[in-house]
């Protein structure tokens, strides 16, 4: 379970590159991948359509939306080689 508050804090204190783990990259990406699976069928990708494809609980995509929202909107990023991992870099 990802803390947004830890994740806002440790941005703003430390100001360096966050590694989110890779398995919430991975179903970030299958969000992502349903997302576009319903646009190009024309049909309006909600949480709940989004959910029942992926066989997810609508709390659990609109808390992983709201993480993955939350750290892509946080300033001071920057890549720091020193800190590569298996988990996705944003």
């Amino acid at each position: 379970m990802v803390n947004n508050l830890g994740v806002s804090r440790a941005l703003v204190e430390n100001s360096r590159t966050l590694l989110l783990p890779a398995h919430l990259h991975e179903r970030l990406g299958l969000i992502k991948n349903a997302k576009v699976r319903f646009e190009d069928k024309r049909i309006t990708p909600s949480i709940d359509r989004i959910a029942e494809s992926l066989n997810m609980s609508k709390k659990k995509v609109r808390k992983l939306l709201r993480t993955n929202h939350s750290v892509k909107h946080k300033p001071h990023l920057h890549h720091d080689k020193s800190t590569h991992s298996t988990g996705a870099i944003i």
